[in-house]
């Protein structure tokens, strides 16, 4: 298994910079192929709901590396600037979390809204959900 390294890009959104729907990059080269197989020409974004740029994102392969997503290069061939500090896998928690929940919920019978709440660290420190008055 390759060392990990917390400062690559393991999750990102599908869609769109604002996008709240969260994918997280296999490690080993061989799940990375087939999540591109799965993925197909969909197009990553490192997303303003994870605390990103809201840049596009390509994923990288690597046989003795972790793989990760990378920011395109600038047009100048520079490294492109982002400000994201959470890049682990870890990082859409929030994401995943208020997905999960609302399709539990809904499962339940239960109409459930639900907010990305910032509590001062970036847009995922907490998940609200406000459900109809129930029996």
């Amino acid at each position: 298994m390759p060392q990990v390294d917390t400062r690559l890009v393991q999750t990102a959104v599908l869609g769109s910079r604002g996008s709240e729907q969260p994918v997280i990059l296999p490690e080993e080269s061989h799940n990375l192929d087939e999540f591109r197989r799965q993925f197909g020409t969909d197009r990553f974004w490192c997303g303003t709901l994870l605390g990103g740029c809201g840049e596009k994102l390509m994923t990288k392969r690597y046989e003795n590396k972790v793989c990760h997503f990378s920011h395109y290069p600038a047009q100048d061939g520079t490294r492109s600037a982002c400000h994201r500090t959470a890049n682990g896998a870890d990082s859409a928690d929030h994401l995943f979390i208020k997905m999960h929940v609302k399709e539990w919920l809904a499962q339940q019978g239960h109409a459930a809204q639900a907010e990305l709440q910032s509590l001062g660290a970036g847009p995922g420190d907490a998940v609200d959900f406000w459900l109809r008055a129930t029996e």
